[in-house]
Protein backbone atom coordinates (compact mmCIF):
# COMPACT_ATOMS: atom_id res chain seq x y z
CA UNK A 1 0.00 0.00 0.00
CA UNK A 2 2.78 2.37 0.69
CA UNK A 3 4.35 1.75 -2.91
CA UNK A 4 1.22 3.11 -4.55
CA UNK A 5 0.97 6.56 -2.62
CA UNK A 6 0.91 9.50 -2.33
CA UNK A 7 -2.48 9.68 -4.80
CA UNK A 8 -3.60 12.22 -6.84
CA UNK A 9 -6.55 13.82 -5.54
CA UNK A 10 -6.21 17.23 -7.67
CA UNK A 11 -3.69 18.39 -10.37
CA UNK A 12 -1.96 20.12 -7.32
CA UNK A 13 -2.77 17.95 -4.14
CA UNK A 14 -1.68 14.41 -3.45
CA UNK A 15 -2.13 12.25 -0.20
CA UNK A 16 -0.62 9.62 1.75
CA UNK A 17 -3.03 6.63 2.26
CA UNK A 18 -3.64 8.34 5.84
CA UNK A 19 -4.88 11.80 5.39
CA UNK A 20 -6.43 10.12 1.91
CA UNK A 21 -8.30 7.94 4.70
CA UNK A 22 -9.18 10.62 7.73
CA UNK A 23 -10.74 12.93 4.45
CA UNK A 24 -12.97 9.69 3.27
CA UNK A 25 -13.58 9.29 7.41
CA UNK A 26 -14.92 12.90 7.65
CA UNK A 27 -16.73 12.93 4.52
CA UNK A 28 -18.09 9.73 5.28
CA UNK A 29 -21.99 9.51 5.43
CA UNK A 30 -21.60 5.68 8.14
CA UNK A 31 -19.46 7.64 10.92
CA UNK A 32 -21.29 10.98 12.23
CA UNK A 33 -18.68 13.71 11.84
CA UNK A 34 -19.59 14.96 15.02
CA UNK A 35 -18.13 12.46 17.26
CA UNK A 36 -14.95 13.44 15.81
CA UNK A 37 -15.48 16.64 17.05
CA UNK A 38 -16.57 15.67 20.19
CA UNK A 39 -13.40 13.61 20.78
CA UNK A 40 -11.16 16.66 19.30
CA UNK A 41 -12.54 19.10 21.84
CA UNK A 42 -15.54 17.54 24.26
CA UNK A 43 -15.56 21.08 26.41
CA UNK A 44 -17.03 23.00 23.09
CA UNK A 45 -19.39 20.78 21.38
CA UNK A 46 -23.02 20.87 20.75
CA UNK A 47 -25.46 18.25 21.88
CA UNK A 48 -24.81 14.18 20.93
CA UNK A 49 -26.79 12.82 17.83
CA UNK A 50 -29.36 11.28 19.44
CA UNK A 51 -30.15 8.45 16.55
CA UNK A 52 -27.44 6.18 18.50
CA UNK A 53 -27.99 7.09 22.20
CA UNK A 54 -29.71 4.43 24.00
CA UNK A 55 -31.18 5.46 27.66
CA UNK A 56 -29.84 2.03 29.21
CA UNK A 57 -26.43 2.48 27.78
CA UNK A 58 -26.21 5.87 28.37
CA UNK A 59 -27.15 5.25 31.99
CA UNK A 60 -24.03 2.59 32.18
CA UNK A 61 -22.10 4.68 31.18
CA UNK A 62 -22.82 7.24 33.64
CA UNK A 63 -22.46 5.23 36.41
CA UNK A 64 -19.35 4.34 34.89
CA UNK A 65 -18.39 8.24 35.32
CA UNK A 66 -20.02 9.54 38.56
CA UNK A 67 -17.76 8.36 40.80
CA UNK A 68 -14.59 9.96 38.52
CA UNK A 69 -16.20 13.64 38.69
CA UNK A 70 -15.98 13.45 42.60
CA UNK A 71 -12.86 15.63 43.93
CA UNK A 72 -12.73 16.51 40.08
CA UNK A 73 -11.69 20.19 38.74
CA UNK A 74 -13.95 22.37 37.28
CA UNK A 75 -12.64 22.05 33.87
CA UNK A 76 -12.50 18.10 34.02
CA UNK A 77 -16.03 18.35 34.23
CA UNK A 78 -16.81 20.81 31.61
CA UNK A 79 -14.86 18.57 29.42
CA UNK A 80 -17.13 15.34 31.16
CA UNK A 81 -19.82 17.55 30.50
CA UNK A 82 -22.47 15.02 28.74
CA UNK A 83 -19.96 12.58 28.57
CA UNK A 84 -22.18 9.57 29.43
CA UNK A 85 -24.43 10.63 26.40
CA UNK A 86 -21.75 10.57 23.95
CA UNK A 87 -19.66 7.09 25.11
CA UNK A 88 -22.94 5.81 24.61
CA UNK A 89 -23.76 7.35 21.34
CA UNK A 90 -20.30 5.94 20.41
CA UNK A 91 -20.37 2.72 21.40
CA UNK A 92 -23.78 2.01 19.70
CA UNK A 93 -21.96 3.65 16.55
CA UNK A 94 -18.77 0.94 17.00
CA UNK A 95 -21.26 -1.61 17.37
CA UNK A 96 -23.03 -1.04 14.31
CA UNK A 97 -20.16 -1.08 12.65
CA UNK A 98 -18.53 -4.23 14.26
CA UNK A 99 -22.24 -5.76 13.02
CA UNK A 100 -22.05 -4.32 9.15
CA UNK A 101 -18.55 -6.02 8.86
CA UNK A 102 -19.30 -9.25 10.77
CA UNK A 103 -16.33 -7.46 13.14
CA UNK A 104 -15.97 -9.58 16.41
CA UNK A 105 -12.67 -8.24 17.11
CA UNK A 106 -14.09 -4.62 17.03
CA UNK A 107 -15.80 -5.18 20.69
CA UNK A 108 -12.41 -6.28 21.79
CA UNK A 109 -10.74 -2.69 20.07
CA UNK A 110 -14.04 -1.07 21.90
CA UNK A 111 -12.91 -2.70 25.15
CA UNK A 112 -9.43 -1.63 24.68
CA UNK A 113 -10.90 2.27 23.71
CA UNK A 114 -12.37 2.39 27.44
CA UNK A 115 -9.66 0.71 29.29
CA UNK A 116 -8.08 4.35 30.14
CA UNK A 117 -11.21 5.63 31.27
CA UNK A 118 -11.83 2.67 33.48
CA UNK A 119 -8.11 3.08 34.91
CA UNK A 120 -9.60 6.31 36.26
CA UNK A 121 -11.46 4.61 38.65
CA UNK A 122 -8.28 4.03 40.50
CA UNK A 123 -5.62 6.57 39.71
CA UNK A 124 -8.27 9.59 40.23
CA UNK A 125 -6.70 11.27 37.07
CA UNK A 126 -9.65 11.64 34.84
CA UNK A 127 -8.59 14.17 32.41
CA UNK A 128 -5.47 11.88 31.93
CA UNK A 129 -7.87 9.01 31.27
CA UNK A 130 -10.69 10.53 29.47
CA UNK A 131 -8.01 11.98 26.78
CA UNK A 132 -6.54 8.79 26.18
CA UNK A 133 -9.91 6.78 25.95
CA UNK A 134 -11.09 10.04 22.77
CA UNK A 135 -7.93 9.02 20.82
CA UNK A 136 -8.73 5.18 21.02
CA UNK A 137 -11.91 5.97 19.84
CA UNK A 138 -11.61 7.92 17.37
CA UNK A 139 -9.09 4.82 15.95
CA UNK A 140 -11.81 2.11 16.41
CA UNK A 141 -14.05 4.76 14.67
CA UNK A 142 -11.49 4.92 12.08
CA UNK A 143 -10.76 1.00 12.10
CA UNK A 144 -15.02 0.96 11.04
CA UNK A 145 -14.19 3.11 8.23
CA UNK A 146 -11.27 1.62 6.78
CA UNK A 147 -13.27 -1.79 6.62
CA UNK A 148 -15.90 0.55 4.54
CA UNK A 149 -13.71 2.12 2.51
CA UNK A 150 -11.81 -1.47 1.74
CA UNK A 151 -15.05 -4.10 1.48
CA UNK A 152 -15.26 -7.36 3.01
CA UNK A 153 -11.85 -8.83 2.54
CA UNK A 154 -10.36 -6.45 5.18
CA UNK A 155 -12.82 -7.71 8.12
CA UNK A 156 -12.06 -11.14 6.95
CA UNK A 157 -8.07 -10.23 7.14
CA UNK A 158 -8.69 -8.78 10.81
CA UNK A 159 -10.57 -11.73 12.00
CA UNK A 160 -8.00 -14.27 10.99
CA UNK A 161 -5.06 -12.12 12.38
CA UNK A 162 -6.55 -11.00 15.13
CA UNK A 163 -4.89 -13.31 18.09
CA UNK A 164 -1.74 -12.88 16.34
CA UNK A 165 -1.08 -8.99 16.95
CA UNK A 166 -3.13 -6.17 17.98
CA UNK A 167 -5.63 -4.47 15.27
CA UNK A 168 -3.29 -1.73 14.82
CA UNK A 169 -0.45 -3.70 14.47
CA UNK A 170 -2.23 -5.92 12.39
CA UNK A 171 -3.06 -2.85 10.05
CA UNK A 172 0.50 -1.75 10.05
CA UNK A 173 2.04 -4.96 9.25
CA UNK A 174 0.00 -5.53 6.48
CA UNK A 175 -1.03 -2.19 4.94
CA UNK A 176 1.59 -0.21 5.95
CA UNK A 177 -1.08 2.15 7.23
CA UNK A 178 -1.11 3.91 10.68
CA UNK A 179 -4.61 3.80 11.98
CA UNK A 180 -3.13 6.18 14.70
CA UNK A 181 -2.00 8.70 12.52
CA UNK A 182 -5.59 8.19 10.23
CA UNK A 183 -7.39 9.20 13.55
CA UNK A 184 -5.20 12.33 14.72
CA UNK A 185 -5.94 13.76 10.89
CA UNK A 186 -9.46 12.99 11.32
CA UNK A 187 -9.91 14.64 14.82
CA UNK A 188 -7.91 17.72 13.69
CA UNK A 189 -9.52 18.25 10.62
CA UNK A 190 -13.11 17.75 10.82
CA UNK A 191 -13.20 21.44 12.06
CA UNK A 192 -11.67 22.33 8.40
CA UNK A 193 -14.29 20.63 6.03
CA UNK A 194 -18.02 22.67 5.45
CA UNK A 195 -20.72 20.84 5.99
CA UNK A 196 -22.61 22.87 3.75
CA UNK A 197 -20.71 22.88 0.66
CA UNK A 198 -18.89 19.36 1.50
CA UNK A 199 -15.17 21.18 1.10
CA UNK A 200 -12.01 20.92 3.02
CA UNK A 201 -10.70 24.60 4.10
CA UNK A 202 -7.39 24.89 1.75
CA UNK A 203 -5.26 25.31 4.87
CA UNK A 204 -6.60 21.55 6.08
CA UNK A 205 -5.80 20.39 2.37
CA UNK A 206 -2.70 22.06 2.90
CA UNK A 207 -1.77 20.21 5.74
CA UNK A 208 -3.46 17.17 4.66
CA UNK A 209 -0.86 16.75 1.64
CA UNK A 210 1.97 17.74 3.56
CA UNK A 211 1.29 15.02 6.05
CA UNK A 212 4.06 12.71 6.60
CA UNK A 213 3.77 9.27 8.38
CA UNK A 214 4.52 9.11 12.13
CA UNK A 215 4.56 12.69 12.65
CA UNK A 216 1.21 13.75 13.69
CA UNK A 217 0.60 14.66 17.16
CA UNK A 218 0.31 12.09 19.54
CA UNK A 219 1.77 12.20 23.02
CA UNK A 220 0.72 8.42 24.12
CA UNK A 221 1.22 7.74 27.73
CA UNK A 222 2.89 4.15 27.95
CA UNK A 223 0.37 2.07 29.88
CA UNK A 224 -1.89 4.09 27.14
CA UNK A 225 -0.37 2.43 24.24
CA UNK A 226 -2.99 1.00 21.76
CA UNK A 227 -0.87 -2.70 21.48
CA UNK A 228 -0.86 -3.14 25.42
CA UNK A 229 -4.49 -1.89 25.86
CA UNK A 230 -5.57 -4.29 22.89
CA UNK A 231 -3.32 -7.12 25.19
CA UNK A 232 -5.14 -6.15 28.46
CA UNK A 233 -8.70 -6.27 26.56
CA UNK A 234 -8.17 -9.28 25.32
CA UNK A 235 -7.65 -10.32 29.00
CA UNK A 236 -10.46 -8.45 30.64
CA UNK A 237 -13.04 -10.68 28.19
CA UNK A 238 -11.10 -13.79 28.55
CA UNK A 239 -12.29 -16.09 31.28
CA UNK A 240 -8.89 -17.35 31.84
CA UNK A 241 -5.76 -15.77 32.71
CA UNK A 242 -3.06 -14.95 29.89
CA UNK A 243 -1.91 -12.33 30.27
CA UNK A 244 1.05 -10.61 32.76
CA UNK A 245 0.13 -7.14 33.53
CA UNK A 246 2.87 -4.87 32.82
CA UNK A 247 4.32 -2.60 35.37
CA UNK A 248 2.61 0.65 34.54
CA UNK A 249 -1.14 -1.13 35.18
CA UNK A 250 0.25 -2.99 38.69
CA UNK A 251 1.04 0.44 40.47
CA UNK A 252 -2.66 1.79 41.15
CA UNK A 253 -5.36 -0.74 42.18
CA UNK A 254 -7.76 -0.92 39.33
CA UNK A 255 -11.14 -3.02 40.33
CA UNK A 256 -10.45 -5.11 37.24
CA UNK A 257 -13.57 -7.49 39.01
CA UNK A 258 -16.24 -4.48 38.43
CA UNK A 259 -14.72 -3.69 35.48
CA UNK A 260 -15.33 -6.63 34.15
CA UNK A 261 -18.94 -6.59 35.16
CA UNK A 262 -19.53 -2.92 33.83
CA UNK A 263 -18.24 -4.17 30.33
CA UNK A 264 -20.10 -7.67 29.84
CA UNK A 265 -23.09 -5.45 30.81
CA UNK A 266 -21.74 -3.13 27.83
CA UNK A 267 -22.03 -5.70 25.57
CA UNK A 268 -25.24 -7.38 26.70
CA UNK A 269 -26.84 -4.25 26.22
CA UNK A 270 -25.20 -3.02 22.49
CA UNK A 271 -25.99 -6.56 20.97
CA UNK A 272 -29.48 -6.80 22.39
CA UNK A 273 -30.28 -3.35 21.32
CA UNK A 274 -29.78 -3.89 17.42
CA UNK A 275 -32.79 -4.38 16.27
CA UNK A 276 -31.41 -5.53 12.55
CA UNK A 277 -29.83 -8.83 14.05
CA UNK A 278 -31.88 -11.51 15.46
CA UNK A 279 -31.24 -13.42 18.53
CA UNK A 280 -29.27 -16.66 18.62
CA UNK A 281 -31.61 -19.78 19.13
CA UNK A 282 -30.74 -21.55 22.03
CA UNK A 283 -28.86 -24.69 20.22
CA UNK A 284 -26.54 -22.62 18.49
CA UNK A 285 -23.45 -23.35 18.87
CA UNK A 286 -20.47 -20.47 19.27
CA UNK A 287 -16.72 -21.00 19.61
CA UNK A 288 -15.50 -19.96 23.36
CA UNK A 289 -13.12 -17.63 21.69
CA UNK A 290 -15.98 -15.94 19.29
CA UNK A 291 -17.82 -15.43 22.69
CA UNK A 292 -15.01 -14.05 24.34
CA UNK A 293 -14.29 -11.23 21.78
CA UNK A 294 -17.52 -10.20 22.38
CA UNK A 295 -17.09 -9.55 25.58
CA UNK A 296 -18.96 -12.86 27.88
CA UNK A 297 -15.69 -12.53 30.12
CA UNK A 298 -18.10 -15.28 32.49
CA UNK A 299 -19.27 -18.02 29.91
CA UNK A 300 -18.62 -21.81 31.05
CA UNK A 301 -16.99 -23.88 29.03
CA UNK A 302 -19.53 -25.81 26.68
CA UNK A 303 -17.76 -29.07 27.78
CA UNK A 304 -19.51 -28.39 30.99
CA UNK A 305 -23.45 -28.13 29.94
CA UNK A 306 -24.25 -30.43 32.43
CA UNK A 307 -24.00 -29.97 36.23
CA UNK A 308 -21.28 -32.07 37.48
CA UNK A 309 -21.95 -33.94 40.71
CA UNK A 310 -18.91 -32.24 43.00
CA UNK A 311 -20.22 -28.46 41.50
CA UNK A 312 -20.81 -25.90 44.52
CA UNK A 313 -24.58 -24.23 44.35
CA UNK A 314 -22.92 -20.93 44.02
CA UNK A 315 -20.44 -21.84 41.31
CA UNK A 316 -23.51 -23.48 39.29
CA UNK A 317 -25.35 -20.43 40.44
CA UNK A 318 -23.00 -18.34 38.74
CA UNK A 319 -22.33 -20.50 35.71
CA UNK A 320 -25.92 -20.76 34.61
CA UNK A 321 -25.88 -16.95 34.66
CA UNK A 322 -23.23 -17.16 32.42
CA UNK A 323 -24.96 -19.70 30.13
CA UNK A 324 -27.94 -17.65 30.02
CA UNK A 325 -26.02 -14.47 29.20
CA UNK A 326 -23.65 -16.31 26.14
CA UNK A 327 -27.80 -17.04 24.50
CA UNK A 328 -28.21 -13.27 23.96
CA UNK A 329 -25.23 -13.18 21.89
CA UNK A 330 -26.73 -12.16 18.40
CA UNK A 331 -26.40 -13.32 15.08
CA UNK A 332 -24.65 -10.97 12.12
CA UNK A 333 -26.98 -10.80 9.25
CA UNK A 334 -26.33 -7.44 7.28
CA UNK A 335 -25.23 -7.63 4.15
CA UNK A 336 -21.61 -5.76 3.52
CA UNK A 337 -21.29 -2.90 1.62
CA UNK A 338 -19.60 -2.60 -1.19
CA UNK A 339 -16.75 0.43 -1.51
CA UNK A 340 -17.10 3.13 -3.96
CA UNK A 341 -13.26 3.78 -4.00
CA UNK A 342 -10.00 2.56 -2.61
CA UNK A 343 -7.28 5.93 -1.53
CA UNK A 344 -8.65 8.39 -4.09
CA UNK A 345 -10.66 11.07 -2.53
CA UNK A 346 -13.19 13.36 -4.54
CA UNK A 347 -12.15 16.79 -3.61
CA UNK A 348 -14.33 19.41 -6.26
CA UNK A 349 -12.89 22.31 -5.36
CA UNK A 350 -8.77 15.86 12.52
CA UNK A 351 -0.23 8.21 39.50
CA UNK A 352 0.87 6.37 41.50
CA UNK A 353 0.19 8.47 44.92
CA UNK A 354 0.85 8.31 48.39
CA UNK A 355 -1.65 10.58 49.90
CA UNK A 356 -4.44 9.96 52.63
CA UNK A 357 -6.92 10.63 50.07
CA UNK A 358 -5.41 8.56 47.59
CA UNK A 359 -4.97 5.78 49.83
CA UNK A 360 -8.88 5.84 51.11
CA UNK A 361 -9.75 5.33 47.78
CA UNK A 362 -7.67 2.46 47.27
CA UNK A 363 -9.00 0.87 50.26
CA UNK A 364 -12.20 1.31 49.23
CA UNK A 365 -11.80 0.18 45.48
CA UNK A 366 -9.82 -2.81 47.22
CA UNK A 367 -12.85 -3.81 49.40
CA UNK A 368 -15.47 -3.42 46.58
CA UNK A 369 -13.45 -6.05 45.03
CA UNK A 370 -13.81 -8.49 48.16
CA UNK A 371 -17.77 -8.32 47.84
CA UNK A 372 -17.58 -10.09 44.62
CA UNK A 373 -17.61 -13.92 44.95
CA UNK A 374 -15.60 -15.24 41.71
CA UNK A 375 -13.60 -12.14 41.04
CA UNK A 376 -11.07 -11.68 38.09
CA UNK A 377 -7.13 -12.45 38.49
CA UNK A 378 -4.65 -10.76 36.68
CA UNK A 379 -0.99 -11.36 37.40
CA UNK A 380 1.48 -8.51 37.99
CA UNK A 381 5.11 -8.56 36.56
CA UNK A 382 7.37 -7.16 39.67
CA UNK A 383 11.02 -7.44 39.75
CA UNK A 384 11.62 -9.05 43.40
CA UNK A 385 9.63 -9.22 47.12
CA UNK A 386 11.42 -5.66 47.17
CA UNK A 387 9.53 -4.30 44.31
CA UNK A 388 8.33 -1.11 45.77
CA UNK A 389 4.83 -1.51 43.27
CA UNK A 390 4.37 -4.66 45.17
CA UNK A 391 4.67 -3.22 48.89
CA UNK A 392 2.06 -0.59 47.91
CA UNK A 393 -0.43 -3.45 46.58
CA UNK A 394 0.02 -5.27 49.66
CA UNK A 395 0.08 -2.34 52.10
CA UNK A 396 -3.67 -1.86 50.30
CA UNK A 397 -4.80 -5.52 50.89
CA UNK A 398 -3.40 -5.35 54.45
CA UNK A 399 -5.76 -1.78 55.22
CA UNK A 400 -8.97 -3.49 53.48
CA UNK A 401 -8.21 -6.35 55.60
CA UNK A 402 -7.54 -4.47 58.56
CA UNK A 403 -10.90 -2.75 58.27
CA UNK A 404 -13.03 -5.36 57.21
CA UNK A 405 -11.72 -7.71 60.18
CA UNK A 406 -10.24 -10.75 57.58
CA UNK A 407 -7.96 -12.85 57.66
CA UNK A 408 -4.60 -12.86 54.91
CA UNK A 409 -2.07 -15.15 53.80
CA UNK A 410 1.26 -14.03 51.59
CA UNK A 411 2.19 -17.17 49.65
CA UNK A 412 5.46 -17.79 47.87
CA UNK A 413 5.50 -20.85 45.11
CA UNK A 414 8.29 -22.17 43.57
CA UNK A 415 7.79 -25.45 41.07
CA UNK A 416 11.26 -27.29 39.68
CA UNK A 417 10.37 -30.19 37.23
CA UNK A 418 11.70 -33.36 38.30
CA UNK A 419 13.58 -34.13 35.52
CA UNK A 420 14.54 -32.96 31.51
CA UNK A 421 11.19 -34.58 30.29
CA UNK A 422 9.24 -32.49 32.65
CA UNK A 423 10.91 -29.60 32.26
CA UNK A 424 8.50 -28.72 28.60
CA UNK A 425 5.43 -30.00 30.39
CA UNK A 426 5.50 -28.19 33.60
CA UNK A 427 8.14 -25.23 33.96
CA UNK A 428 7.73 -24.77 29.79
CA UNK A 429 7.20 -21.03 29.03
CA UNK A 430 4.55 -19.66 27.29
CA UNK A 431 4.10 -16.19 25.18
CA UNK A 432 2.76 -14.35 27.98
CA UNK A 433 6.14 -14.71 30.41
CA UNK A 434 4.24 -17.41 32.88
CA UNK A 435 5.47 -20.97 32.35
CA UNK A 436 2.83 -24.02 31.99
CA UNK A 437 2.17 -24.79 35.65
CA UNK A 438 2.13 -20.54 36.65
CA UNK A 439 -0.89 -20.45 34.44
CA UNK A 440 -2.85 -23.21 34.84
CA UNK A 441 -2.62 -22.96 38.62
CA UNK A 442 -3.70 -19.27 38.64
CA UNK A 443 -6.63 -20.25 36.95
CA UNK A 444 -7.16 -23.52 38.94
CA UNK A 445 -7.35 -20.10 42.01
CA UNK A 446 -9.75 -18.15 39.90
CA UNK A 447 -12.13 -21.03 39.51
CA UNK A 448 -12.29 -21.72 43.03
CA UNK A 449 -15.28 -21.23 45.46
CA UNK A 450 -12.81 -20.31 48.29
CA UNK A 451 -11.02 -17.91 46.29
CA UNK A 452 -11.74 -14.36 47.70
CA UNK A 453 -10.10 -11.53 46.00
CA UNK A 454 -6.60 -13.27 44.92
CA UNK A 455 -3.55 -10.96 43.56
CA UNK A 456 -0.69 -12.78 41.78
CA UNK A 457 2.84 -11.23 41.08
CA UNK A 458 5.33 -12.97 39.05
CA UNK A 459 8.79 -12.25 39.87
CA UNK A 460 11.80 -11.88 37.49
CA UNK A 461 13.10 -15.00 38.56
CA UNK A 462 9.88 -16.74 38.08
CA UNK A 463 8.42 -17.29 41.51
CA UNK A 464 4.80 -17.06 42.04
CA UNK A 465 3.08 -15.06 44.54
CA UNK A 466 -0.31 -15.05 45.77
CA UNK A 467 -2.14 -12.88 48.21
CA UNK A 468 -5.13 -14.56 49.79
CA UNK A 469 -7.72 -12.83 51.65
CA UNK A 470 -10.23 -14.97 54.03
CA UNK A 471 -7.74 -17.98 54.35
CA UNK A 472 -6.39 -18.59 57.91
CA UNK A 473 -2.74 -20.46 57.62
CA UNK A 474 -4.01 -24.05 58.06
CA UNK A 475 -6.84 -23.04 54.92
CA UNK A 476 -4.09 -21.72 52.87
CA UNK A 477 -1.72 -24.30 53.28
CA UNK A 478 -4.57 -27.03 52.37
CA UNK A 479 -5.81 -24.82 49.84
CA UNK A 480 -2.54 -24.39 48.28
CA UNK A 481 -1.29 -28.09 48.85
CA UNK A 482 -4.20 -29.14 47.09
CA UNK A 483 -3.62 -26.81 44.14
CA UNK A 484 -0.56 -27.81 43.21
CA UNK A 485 -1.28 -31.29 43.45
CA UNK A 486 -4.10 -31.12 41.11
CA UNK A 487 -2.70 -28.80 38.73
CA UNK A 488 1.05 -30.45 38.77
CA UNK A 489 -0.72 -34.43 38.56
CA UNK A 490 -3.71 -33.29 36.22
CA UNK A 491 -6.27 -35.28 38.57
CA UNK A 492 -9.47 -33.93 40.55
CA UNK A 493 -8.99 -34.10 44.39
CA UNK A 494 -12.22 -33.60 46.73
CA UNK A 495 -11.79 -31.84 49.67
CA UNK A 496 -11.83 -34.60 51.93
CA UNK A 497 -8.61 -35.77 50.38
CA UNK A 498 -6.25 -34.73 53.98
CA UNK A 499 -3.47 -36.64 54.54
CA UNK A 500 -3.65 -38.75 51.23
CA UNK A 501 -2.34 -36.05 49.49
CA UNK A 502 1.10 -37.32 50.85
CA UNK A 503 0.73 -40.64 49.10
CA UNK A 504 0.25 -38.65 45.67
CA UNK A 505 2.99 -38.89 42.65
CA UNK A 506 3.91 -35.54 41.99
CA UNK A 507 6.03 -35.27 38.79
CA UNK A 508 8.02 -32.11 40.06
CA UNK A 509 9.16 -30.62 43.43
CA UNK A 510 7.60 -27.80 44.76
CA UNK A 511 8.32 -25.53 47.77
CA UNK A 512 5.54 -23.31 49.54
CA UNK A 513 6.41 -20.09 51.82
CA UNK A 514 3.33 -18.97 53.25
CA UNK A 515 3.13 -16.04 56.26
CA UNK A 516 -0.88 -15.52 57.14
CA UNK A 517 -2.14 -12.65 59.76
CA UNK A 518 -5.41 -13.83 60.87
CA UNK A 519 -6.19 -10.20 62.18
CA UNK A 520 -4.07 -7.65 60.56
CA UNK A 521 -2.90 -5.25 63.61
CA UNK A 522 -2.53 -1.38 62.99
CA UNK A 523 1.20 -2.29 63.40
CA UNK A 524 1.68 -4.62 60.42
CA UNK A 525 3.78 -3.89 57.64
CA UNK A 526 4.21 -5.64 53.95
CA UNK A 527 8.21 -5.94 55.19
CA UNK A 528 6.90 -8.27 57.87
CA UNK A 529 4.84 -10.49 55.61
CA UNK A 530 7.20 -10.36 52.66
CA UNK A 531 10.00 -11.33 55.40
CA UNK A 532 8.23 -14.10 56.64
CA UNK A 533 7.53 -15.96 53.66
CA UNK A 534 10.84 -15.59 52.20
CA UNK A 535 11.58 -17.61 55.83
CA UNK A 536 9.38 -20.40 55.51
CA UNK A 537 10.26 -20.49 51.32
CA UNK A 538 13.79 -21.31 52.39
CA UNK A 539 12.73 -23.86 55.23
CA UNK A 540 10.62 -25.59 52.45
CA UNK A 541 13.01 -25.71 50.23
CA UNK A 542 15.84 -27.27 52.41
CA UNK A 543 12.89 -30.09 53.39
CA UNK A 544 11.50 -32.77 50.93
CA UNK A 545 10.57 -33.10 47.31
CA UNK A 546 7.24 -31.51 48.28
CA UNK A 547 7.31 -28.73 51.22
CA UNK A 548 4.81 -26.20 52.40
CA UNK A 549 6.05 -24.32 55.72
CA UNK A 550 3.89 -21.59 56.94
CA UNK A 551 3.80 -19.08 60.24
CA UNK A 552 1.59 -16.83 62.06
CA UNK A 553 2.90 -12.75 61.96
CA UNK A 554 1.04 -10.62 64.40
Amino acid sequence: MRDSVPVPLTAELLLAPEAALAMRTIRSETIPRQFFRWLARPAVSPECPSDFVDDQIQQLMDQMIAPMLEGASRDECRETRNAGSWLAALSRCIADGCSRHDLESGYRLLAASLLPLYRCLATGRLREGFRMSRLRLSETLCLIALCDELGCDFPGMLERLQYKASLHATIRENLRLEIVDVAALARHHVSGFNEEDGQFTRQSESDLAAFQQNVAEQRLENWADPDLLWRLAGELVAKKTEVVLPRSWIEVPVPWSSIGEHWSELVHLLVSADPREKRLQQDTMYSEATLRDIGDGYMGDTARAAVSSDESPAAYSRRRDADSQSACILEHTEALREPDGRYRDRTDGSVQGTCDDEESVAIAASAAVMELDHPKIMIAQIHSHNDPAFANVLRRQIAGCRTQCRGLALASIVVEPEDESDLQEICGSLDSGMTSWQQKFVNWVAEHPHSVAPYCFLTSDGELILCLVDLERGEATSFLRHGLVEVLTGKRLDGASGSALAKVLVPARYHVGIASASSPGAGLTPAQLIEAACRCLAAAKSQGKASIKSIEVY
